[in-house]
């Protein structure tokens, strides 16, 4: 986990070395947690992104602005 607390940005990233997935699940999953993530940092002016395919973990980031 790393977080980055700039003046402009707050960035924060969470990597692992699981099994991973693909990304492209999470457009049909009916699983809330990373589509709440990425609704509220897209609400916020912000952006995130999800790096991950089968066999190699997955590194899930997003970026909001310091000051909303």
């Amino acid at each position: 986990v790393q977080v980055d607390l700039g003046s402009d940005l707050i960035r924060v990233s969470v990597d692992d070395n699981g099994k991973g997935f693909s990304p492209e699940i999470l457009k049909e999953s009916t699983n809330l947690g990373l589509k709440l993530i990425r609704e509220r940092a897209e609400m916020l002016g912000g952006s995130f992104e999800v790096d991950s395919a089968a066999g190699s973990g997955a590194r899930i980031s997003f970026a909001v602005p310091a000051k909303v």
